[in-house]
């Protein structure tokens, strides 16, 4: 059975696996780290991932586009860029352009100017979970980016549209394995 939400070392191990077995391809490194940092800082879906366009990206709002057709929820939502994905985003598309890609889709194979595929997003998840020594699962990007939110006092309705949920009861879901313990520095810095 997998936790539900990644630690920071945990995270660190899988970013260290990235860097590690991607250091003798810059397209590779770049393309890996775009999509953890998708799941980290934006806590989309499977399906919201690899159906994200380059149109998608808004740069001049920085906000993603998460469209409707491609989302559990069939809403449309917008999710802001996090500034070290923002970082990441731009280094692989400018990458992306230097091998003259054409396709639409954000996410592309390494070896083709094709979308990456379910298959291909399984086989980089067990390669990963190999190389970092971490056991996860995509979704557990989801509960990990819920929980941080919540632990930087986001209020549950925000998280809620961020996530892309149509109820808060489903939003709850995600933060239940958030320990009361984890509420000591707000209980801490409680003044009446």
């Amino acid at each position: 059975m997998y936790k539900r939400q990644l630690s920071d070392k945990e995270v660190s191990k899988i970013i260290s696996a990235i860097t590690i077995s991607t250091r003798e391809d810059d397209f590779l490194y770049a393309r890996d780290m775009v999509i953890v940092h998708l799941l980290l800082y934006t806590g989309v879906r499977r399906g919201e991932l690899l159906g994200l366009r380059i149109g998608d990206i808004d740069f001049s709002t920085n906000t993603l586009f998460i469209n409707s057709a491609t989302s559990k929820s069939k809403k449309s939502r917008y999710i802001p860029i996090h500034y070290s994905l923002l970082v990441h985003l731009k280094s692989y598309l400018k990458l992306r352009k230097m091998r003259k890609t054409t396709c639409e889709v954000l996410i592309v194979s390494s070896k083709q100017d094709k979308p990456y595929s379910r298959y291909g997003l399984k086989a980089w998840v067990q390669k990963y979970v190999k190389l970092s020594g971490v056991s996860f699962h995509l979704h557990r990007f989801r509960h990990t980016f819920a929980c941080k939110l919540a632990r930087q006092s986001a209020d549950i309705i925000s998280i809620m549209n961020v996530m892309g949920h149509s109820t808060t009861r489903m939003t709850e879901r995600y933060l239940r394995s958030i320990k009361s313990e984890n509420a000591r520095s707000f209980i801490e810095q409680m003044v009446f």
